[in-house]
């Protein structure tokens, strides 16, 4: 079972409860996430030509939009490859080099290392950044090249 599923089947039966909190401040509801979700693995689809079963790596803070991205990797009925943040450089490009990474979703404080990732490994870049002011269409930015 796509654990995606579970998101999309809460957003039906619960809409209005809270499903993602940053501290105390709730950042989504069920439908919220649902659709937010939704819109991640089409922009996932559409922007980056990705297709079932390939990777898609995040390399991101502790943040509701990592949820987003995760799920909605799953949604798209891609393979997550999740890189902790803290990582060095040089560890996050093993990680990326070695999974066969199509595209990765970073966020601003790990973008040069991406593209650090990017330009060494001589492969297409494709990425999507998470700006820090990132607003619901984070994903539909232009790839960060």
């Amino acid at each position: 079972m796509n654990p995606a599923a579970w998101v999309q089947r809460h957003g039906q039966l619960r809409p209005d409860a809270p499903a993602v909190a940053e501290g105390e401040r709730v950042h989504l509801s069920w439908a919220g996430f649902a659709a937010r979700t939704a819109a991640v693995a089409g922009g996932l689809s559409t922007d980056f030509a990705v297709a079932p079963g390939d990777r898609v790596a995040i390399v991101m803070r502790n943040h509701p939009a990592y949820l987003e991205a995760l799920f909605g990797i799953w949604h798209a009925g891609l393979v997550a490859v999740p890189v902790n943040a803290r990582l060095h450089r040089d560890e996050i490009a093993y990680i990326l080099e070695h999974s066969q990474t199509s595209v990765v979703i970073t966020d601003e404080a790990h973008a040069d290392d991406v593209e650090s990732f990017w330009a060494q490994s001589g492969r297409c870049a494709r990425s999507s950044w998470l700006p820090a002011n990132a607003g619901p269409d984070w994903l539909r930015a232009p790839p960060h090249r």
